[in-house]
């Protein structure tokens, strides 16, 4: 043997996490070469696979340094390192990936268009110019066009697409910016951009489609676009004739609609954008961002865009086509979800002629397939102390769930299909996490056909066979009948996790909190949920305890819920049932009657003295009464309507008396303390006091405050009677900004408090509290040692 071999040392390593799809294997070649390795990567199903050989001290560099100095948007969850036999190669190369074995590597969301790419996007002298799919290594589409596994271009929607020779020589170059990018690809031999009118004849291709789509939408016109995860409806955001012909198209009345903004220069003059917001808003993930207007700017955006609202849902263009169609237009657009409302994003030609043809004038196609749907992810942050708040979790936040402080049993196969409303199911499959994208309400027969087409995917690419299911208690949910049906398929006993149970899981293996010595009380407030007795909860306290698990402490008082979804719907009908739970006759609700027909009176009486209703403890149902009661809603037009007025109307009264100014003012704020008895918290004081406030002309903002005020006080005043310091919280109420603000200004300073930080308050993590009380009552999750 020579003396070279014995100095030679040899390592076998294999990578898991988010490895593929993010330059990891040009990285690691480059990384060898710089330091003089020989050996091979490639990808497999199971992630990347290295051999390295060479000195001892340039090995020990480079398994440091593949950690220390990964791509900014790799995550690596596992590492093994294990002794190699020296095999003596030549040089350090990088291999065909192989398919071996169960799929297990990380899905990567979709990335953003870096900064390196739309410097050439826009630069003249580059030949990808006014390119609309440009992309490189560091951005572009991912998920979407994911096929099968390991991520190589064969097994995605850019299969079809031969590299021409300057791609191709990019693509093997490995100092060049696009090696082995798998969406690499130009004018010569890239993807088509075309224009359609709505008979669906060809227009104009490419730059000219591009022209004239944006020439269109500045006359007036509305036109599909198909973007990374579906179509986008875009319009000309100053017009207010195309604003309210989209509205009455859309049936869409008062739900404001997203903006695509060019720069955050001309962001920052419409709203009062804070660093918080800001580092969101320019984040690779670009979500939509829910900002407040600036009252001192007058802008040529139309009112209608979010009308009576305080704030704009915006987004920076993400992706080469909206960037290169906004450099035309010159001025923000509407970029709204392309369907009718109710139903998912449509992602094909097809789909778009035949669902959209009231609606758009124009489509601007192109041919690189979508193979999952994504809406727009959206976010907030709370008006004081910029709380981020996930309001929607799609697209570049899913399906990848990162887990660091637990891990799931290697053998555990499990799949959780969470709720009906904001729909979403999780996996754990080979100790990996997904958690899906937002699907919609599946009680739309085409979100229930999306949410099935999107499991089955993900059935498929990862070859997944449940060893366990876990499925919401009602029974009549469809996420429920469909986890029953896989159940039986696979010869599984089902796992039922009562829904707001499922929220306080979430939120505990969120905030790594499954084990903790301490105890800990979940606060889970929401419009509704089935409850293990039957009823309608939403306003529910439970407590947690490593040893004990978890049960229901206490809730709010149960009142009448009439007429299911109508009631739901409807916040005049939800303050009638409130309030008859409050009074002695009913001849006391008069003051209600002007909300109601006679007919509709004399019918909704007689339910209630048959006692023909549900009960529920719905913190939601509350304000939803609440905004009725005060004349802010009686009816509303999308999900969360009548809270979001009340919301704004409080935070209104807060800034304008300068509260956000004086903490002192804060804790002092007077409103009736809750009465606690049995477990249950009566609502009697706290409606007797809006009765009271509204009789003495005291303005709708302030009462509004003051039910925001009253919830936040009950938080520290049930964590006193059950002397808990931890405090968690889940739901949809809890996607109330100011709700977030109140509960830190009063007990951050003596309490624990958790929220959500990377799955949304809303019923979309359902799913995920699902996967974590299934893989817990089974022992199939531990904390990392």
């Amino acid at each position: 043997m020579s003396k070279t071999s014995v100095m030679k040392k040899a390592l076998r390593i294999h990578l898991k996490g988010k490895v593929q799809g993010v330059g990891f294997r040009p990285f690691v070649y480059k990384l060898a070469h710089r330091l003089a390795l020989q050996g091979w990567v490639n990808n497999t199903t199971s992630g990347v696979h290295i051999h390295v050989e060479g000195t001892q001290e340039n090995v020990e560099t480079f398994c440091r340094d593949i950690i220390d100095q990964a791509p900014s948007i790799a995550f690596i969850s596992s590492s093994v390192f294990e002794k190699a036999e020296v095999k003596h190669y030549k040089s350090f190369t990088i291999e065909q990936s192989q398919e071996e074995g169960k799929p297990s590597v990380l899905l990567l969301p979709d990335l953003d268009l870096c900064e390196d790419c739309l410097v050439e996007l826009r630069s003249p002298t580059n030949r990808r110019f006014g390119y609309p799919f440009i992309t490189c290594t560091q951005c572009g589409p991912r998920f979407s066009i994911i096929l099968s596994l390991p991520y190589d271009r064969q097994r995605t929607t850019m299969a079809s697409f031969k590299m021409c020779y300057e791609c191709q020589r990019e693509y093997e170059e490995p100092l060049d910016r696009r090696f082995y990018s798998q969406t690499n690809s130009c004018k010569d031999c890239g993807i088509t951009l075309r224009l359609y009118d709505k008979q669906r004849n060809e227009l104009s291709c490419n730059h000219s489609a591009l022209d004239e789509a944006a020439k269109g939408i500045l006359a007036g016109e509305i036109v599909a676009v198909k973007g990374i995860g579906g179509f986008l409806i875009v319009a000309d955001s100053y017009s207010d004739q195309t604003v309210l012909r989209l509205r009455e198209s859309k049936k869409r009345a008062h739900k404001p609609f997203a903006l695509m903004f060019q720069d955050l220069k001309t962001v920052k003059e419409h709203t009062e954008i804070s660093g918080e917001e800001e580092m969101w808003l320019t984040s690779r993930q670009k979500p939509i961002m829910l900002l407040r207007k600036k009252t001192n700017f007058s802008s040529a955006l139309s009112e209608h865009i979010a009308p009576l609202q305080d704030t704009l849902g915006i987004m920076l263009a993400y992706a080469p086509l909206y960037v290169l169609l906004l450099d035309l237009i010159q001025h923000p657009v509407i970029a709204t979800s392309a369907n009718i409302s109710g139903s998912p994003i449509l992602t094909t030609e097809e789909e778009v002629f035949s669902q959209l043809q009231g609606v758009v004038d124009k489509v601007l196609t192109h041919n690189r397939d979508i193979a999952v749907p994504q809406d727009d992810s959206v976010m907030a942050c709370s008006p004081l102390t910029k709380t981020p708040i996930l309001l929607r979790r799609s697209r570049s936040f899913a399906p990848f769930y990162r887990l660091d402080s637990y891990e799931f049993s290697q053998s555990a196969c499990l799949l959780a299909l969470g709720s009906d409303l904001k729909a979403t199911f999780s996996l754990c499959h080979e100790s990996n996490v997904y958690v899906s994208q937002y699907l919609g309400d599946l009680g739309n027969w085409n979100a229930y056909e999306t949410y099935q087409k999107v499991l089955t995917h993900f059935t498929k690419l990862f070859d997944l066979i449940p060893t366990a299911v876990a499925v919401d208690l009602h029974p009549r949910y469809h996420s429920t009948e469909l986890g029953l049906e896989i159940s039986k398929s696979n010869k599984l006993n089902p796992f039922f996790v009562q829904h707001h149970k499922a929220h306080f899981w979430a939120v505990l293996a969120e905030n790594d909190l499954l084990w903790q010595q301490q105890p800990v009380l979940g606060i889970v407030w929401d419009g509704t949920g089935y409850g293990e007795d039957g009823r309608i909860w939403g306003g529910e306290f439970f407590l947690f305890q490593r040893d004990q698990g978890m049960k229901r402490l206490a809730h709010f008082e149960y009142f009448p819920l009439l007429l299911a979804d109508k009631g739901i719907k409807e916040p005049r009908i939800s303050a009638l049932g409130i309030w008859s739970s409050q009074v002695g006759t009913l001849d006391e609700l008069n003051f209600l009657r002007p909300k109601f027909s006679a007919i509709e009176w004399r019918a909704y009486l007689k339910m209630l003295e048959a006692k023909k209703y549900a009960l529920s403890s719905s913190v939601g149902r509350i304000f939803d009464g609440v905004a009725s009661i005060l004349g802010l809603c009686d009816y509303t037009t999308f999900e969360g309507q009548a809270a979001i007025e009340l919301q704004k109307q409080a935070t209104r009264y807060a800034l304008s008396v300068g509260l956000w100014n004086n903490t002192h003012a804060i804790k002092n704020w007077k409103v009736p303390e809750a009465k606690l008895y049995n477990s249950v918290v009566y609502l009697g004081q706290l409606f007797q006091w809006i009765r009271q406030m509204a009789e003495e002309k005291r303005p709708k903002e302030e009462i509004a405050f003051g039910l925001h005020y009253w919830l936040a006080q009950l938080v520290g005043r049930l964590a006193n009677e059950f002397q808990v310091r931890k405090i968690a919280f889940s739901g949809g109420v809890f996607q109330n900004g100011l709700l977030v603000d109140l509960l830190k200004l009063l007990w951050g300073d003596k309490l624990e408090l958790f929220f959500h930080r990377t799955l949304c308050p809303n019923d979309e993590n359902i799913s995920f509290g699902q996967l974590i009380a299934l893989a817990y009552e089974n022992h199939w999750i531990r904390k990392k040692l």
